[in-house]
């Protein structure tokens, strides 16, 4: 399997919307509308935010088989709901479904598995709160080998999220290089969530499907045996939670969130969730890898 170490922050250095709510570890509200006793900004006080998360991205966010929302984001939810002390209900999205949807204040945040990229900085403010790159995900008997110059790569069927922007484009460029150079273009085949993706190549729809690293390693932790990987790793991206642009909520959370990382919170909970390695020391508003 690959191996992958982020860099880490203090190093200079993702359709049908299913409402489930969710009770947040919270500390009560202040009566009062001022955004020093609630921790927020005072046009939110007393509010209840609305937070588009994902039902299938373990170990980030997913619903497990009681119907509870668990993992990662998850934990750091109830986390930055009590350090700030705020309410909050989950709608679960497909990654396509949750940008439109803080675009248009459907939610007022998202926290999934969202890069932040160039593109996605002109229309959102994104705080960080992971860093992790892109591999490809194979059954772990298939012969597949792609090759850490992705010199396999010609001729082969990739599954890849709907929306997944960052993968696609690289694909797409790879793919003209194949055919400049006489080889077989690549086929890519979008799907709607994770176990979608996983289940096309499990069972041979596709050859093989883009993934986080720690997201693969997860899963083959909770199956082994079951996935190997091939290729190089890409498209290395810290990832965050997704506010509208110019929000005033977003300093607030970023600054919740280093404040959850100064007092080992933060690190507790992505060590919970095998996350480690693609942990940051500090958050930071619209930080792009180089």
């Amino acid at each position: 399997m690959s191996t992958f170490t982020p860099r880490r922050a203090g190093l200079a250095f993702a359709a049908l919307v299913v409402a489930t709510s969710l009770a947040a570890c919270s500390t009560p509200a202040a009566e009062t509308d001022t955004a020093t006793e609630s921790g927020l900004p005072a046009a939110y006080a007393g509010k209840t935010l609305v937070v588009a998360v994902s039902d299938n991205e373990a170990p980030a966010g997913y619903i497990d088989e009681d119907g509870e929302f668990v993992g990662a984001t998850a934990d750091l939810l109830a986390a930055l709901a009590d350090e700030l002390g705020f309410e909050y209900e989950i709608e679960t999205t497909d990654f396509a479904a949750a940008i439109p949807g803080v675009q248009s204040s459907k939610y007022d945040f998202s926290f999934r598995q969202t890069g932040i990229t160039a593109e996605r900085v002109d229309i959102l403010d994104l705080v960080s709160w992971k860093y992790d790159g892109v591999t490809f995900a194979k059954p772990v008997d298939s012969d597949v080998t792609i090759g850490e110059d992705f010199g396999g790569i010609c001729g082969l069927t990739v599954g890849i999220l709907q929306g997944e922007a960052a993968s696609e484009a690289t694909l797409t460029e790879l793919s003209a290089t194949c055919e400049t150079n006489g080889e077989a273009k690549i086929t890519i085949s979008a799907f709607p969530d994770r176990p979608t993706a996983d289940l096309a190549v499990q069972s041979g729809q596709v050859d093989v499907t883009t993934n986080g690293v720690a997201a693969i390693a997860y899963a083959e932790s909770l199956a082994p045996g079951t996935w190997g990987t091939t290729g190089p790793v890409f498209n290395p991206v810290y990832q965050g939670l997704a506010f509208n642009e110019g929000s005033d909520l977003a300093p607030v959370f970023e600054t919740a969130i280093n404040d959850l990382i100064a007092s080992g919170a933060y690190d507790d909970i992505l060590t919970e969730w095998n996350l480690q390695d693609v942990a940051i020391d500090e958050s930071a508003i619209d930080i792009i890898a180089e």
